[in-house]
């Protein structure tokens, strides 16, 4: 009998969900590495608002919000990252990927984002530290084309750079 072949490859503990996106599984898995630019993006979860929509992650960090996931790439790599924090199974460790993110914000120039202070904030919060220089790519769009109306991550992604952005 022909076995059914799995979707996830596993790589080195991590596994492989698409070309070059991979999802974190231990804190061995995450990558050492000194970049120059570290794009840095985290999910967010809900722990204060009664929402039945379970996509609407969380808004507060100082109400008891968290950080529910880090997704992340550096420089040209090819290549992106996903930790999965505080979800509801699969998850790494806390600390010892925020140990492996405070020595990446220290050693990293700068921290590249799309409304980098929300992000920075819920960090913070919980403790991680950065001495970086922060780029917002939302400002940036922003001061780029100031009659814009909308210039969300996806609506800057469809229109200056051609990439769908449908959700599954």
């Amino acid at each position: 009998r022909a076995r059914r072949q799995d979707p996830q490859r596993r790589r080195n503990g991590m596994i492989e969900l698409d070309d070059n996106m991979f999802l974190i599984q231990s804190p061995s898995d995450l990558p050492d590495v000194d970049p120059e630019d570290l794009f840095l993006d985290i999910e967010t979860e809900n722990n204060t608002e009664d929402i039945c929509d379970s996509d609407v992650g969380g808004r507060y960090c100082f109400k008891g919000d968290k950080v529910g996931g880090i997704a992340f790439t550096w420089d040209d790599n090819p290549k992106a990252f996903y930790v999965p924090l505080r979800h509801k199974k699969g998850n790494v460790p806390i600390e010892p990927v925020y140990d492996w993110l405070r020595h990446m914000l220290r050693t990293t120039t700068r921290w590249i984002n799309h409304h980098i202070m929300f992000d920075a904030l819920f960090l913070w919060v919980e403790g991680v530290e950065f001495h970086c220089e922060l780029v917002d790519t939302l400002t940036l769009s922003k001061i780029h084309d100031s009659d814009r109306l909308r210039a969300g991550l996806k609506e800057v992604c469809r229109d200056w750079c051609e990439m769908p952005m449908e959700e599954e």
